[in-house]
């Protein structure tokens, strides 16, 4: 499905040092079963353990193994302070003068960046400027950005490159009074973030989804299935159990607890 997506550039913002691999309009057709991350694969990972209701020979509906999937997908990324499914992010970056003087530095709040798609000034609730595409410097698996101002490159002004850095950010137009050192959301970023499915096996790049990723998403449902499984076995909270009728006897231990 399609996605209306009011901010979609007109593709100038896309450079050598912010390419772009993602359509925006196609941003909601990615899902989790685009990852590989399927009920299949779940239960692939439990291979030769036959996960049912031991009373009813039932197995765990798929309903069950998605919702853990889901759940999984979900931890991993507070684990790891990232994001997976890709999505479009719209947000405000705050002055700071030690970090504006280190290139403009700005860490999204959101990592991995895909691609990013703009960064403007603004001020008085108004944009002031659109900082140009080939400035940018993007570090998409950190969530990075820095910026490299070209003046002195664009001819006919003859800047040299201190002069650029010395009127930058007031060659925007901004109020010395503001530039002190700090000022809240003066800066407007738009990126897609998250990631995309490796397009060759073996080989990851920093957009794309790690298999130790992926792996470690499996484990995570694969633990709620056999916690699910034990208490299926043997009840919730019950670390042992044994029978005995007629002199012949059952014993069960588990782990579970």
């Amino acid at each position: 499905m399609a996605m209306n997506n009011p901010y979609q550039g007109n593709g100038a913002e896309y450079t050598h040092s912010n390419p772009k691999m993602i359509d925006v309009s196609t941003i909601n057709d990615y899902t989790l079963e685009s990852f590989g991350l399927t009920v299949d694969a779940v239960k692939a990972n439990h291979f030769g353990i036959d996960v049912t209701d031991p009373r009813t020979g039932e197995h765990l509906p798929d309903a069950f193994y998605k919702s853990k999937i889901e759940s999984a997908v979900a931890l991993a990324e507070k684990k790891l302070d990232i994001v997976i499914l890709p999505r479009y992010v719209s947000e405000h970056a705050d002055f700071y003068r030690n970090d504006f003087e280190s290139f403009m530095y700005l860490r999204t709040s959101v990592k991995p960046v895909i691609q990013l798609e703009k960064v403007s000034l603004e001020y008085g609730g108004n944009m002031v400027f659109n900082y140009p595409a080939d400035w940018w410097r993007v570090y998409q698996l950190s969530g990075h950005i820095e910026m490299l101002p070209t003046l002195l490159l664009s001819g006919g002004n003859n800047l040299s490159l201190a002069q650029a850095y010395s009127g930058y950010p007031m060659i925007a137009g901004i109020p010395y009074t503001v530039g002190n050192e700090f000022a809240p959301q003066l800066f407007h970023i738009e990126y897609v973030a998250g990631m995309l499915p490796p397009a060759r096996r073996g080989v990851t790049r920093p957009w794309e989804m790690h298999p130790d990723l992926w792996n470690f998403i499996i484990k995570l449902a694969l633990k709620e299935v056999f916690e699910q499984w034990g208490r299926l076995i043997i009840g919730a909270g019950i670390a042992n159990m044994n029978f005995s009728i007629d002199g012949v006897s059952q014993s069960i231990d588990t782990t579970q607890s």
